[in-house]
């Protein structure tokens, strides 16, 4: 479950991910970086410390792109490159901003969600009568392959992906980008971002998959992840 504040957050979210998405192999949008945001969903960290959103950002070409973001309230030791920036949180404090691709506690819940075919964290929103539900914009779910026939299935476990809690320190995560996905690497596994979500992503050598569903785009795969 997230757990989500009536707040203010300065710079906005979109802002600090403007001034960061220029510098990336896959923005080809030219030097407007304004977004928009479609979309989001959460996932969960268990220990819930840290914030986990998937946006789904549209620019002012109509390209949609893939923004897993973390939210932590200190530095992530070994991930400097993938530091967006620091944002204030009206209740929170401050808030560094991290490349989900770069912090392992977001990689082992994507991890977990693809294992297990879950889905999004149901997000609870803090007011003065207790939490109340809200619906994602976005619904994403995990799938694995069944060994031996090739096909997704919701449940069936695949050897060679490990459980979230042997994802090891951001450290040792080793990303490369190109101009549509980033690629991770972990001693137990390797995922694939798709950044650039044109609706044409088949990645037929995924030992499972994170896909997501908002407005008319229906169970696209957003995340692609092999065994080690």
């Amino acid at each position: 479950m997230a757990l989500l504040h009536r707040s203010t957050i300065v710079p906005g979210k979109l802002d600090l991910a403007a001034a960061w998405i220029g510098r990336q192999p896959w923005w080809t949008g030219g030097s407007d970086t304004s977004l928009t945001k479609p979309g989001a969903f959460r996932l969960d960290d268990p220990e819930g410390r840290v914030g986990i959103e998937f946006i789904v950002a549209g620019t002012v070409s109509g390209a949609l792109l893939l923004l897993p973001l973390t939210y932590r309230d200190a530095p992530l030791e070994g991930a400097e490159a993938g530091l967006l920036g620091t944002m204030e949180h009206s209740v929170l404090g401050t808030r560094w901003t991290y490349d989900a691709a770069v912090d392992p506690v977001a990689l082992a819940a994507v991890i977990e969600v693809v294992r297990t075919g879950g889905t999004q964290a149901r997000e609870m929103i803090d007011g003065p009568d207790g939490p109340v539900e809200r619906v994602p914009s976005v619904l994403a779910h995990g799938s694995v392959r069944a060994a031996g026939d090739g096909r997704t299935g919701g449940t069936v476990p695949v050897l060679g992906i490990a459980p979230a809690s042997d994802v090891v320190a951001a450290s040792d995560v080793v990303t490369s980008s190109d101009a549509v996905s980033t690629t991770v690497t972990l001693p137990n596994a390797q995922l694939v971002v798709r950044r650039l979500l044109d609706g044409r992503w088949t990645p037929d050598d995924a030992t499972g998959l994170l896909s997501a569903t908002w407005g008319d785009v229906v169970d696209v795969p957003i995340v692609a992840v092999r065994s080690a």
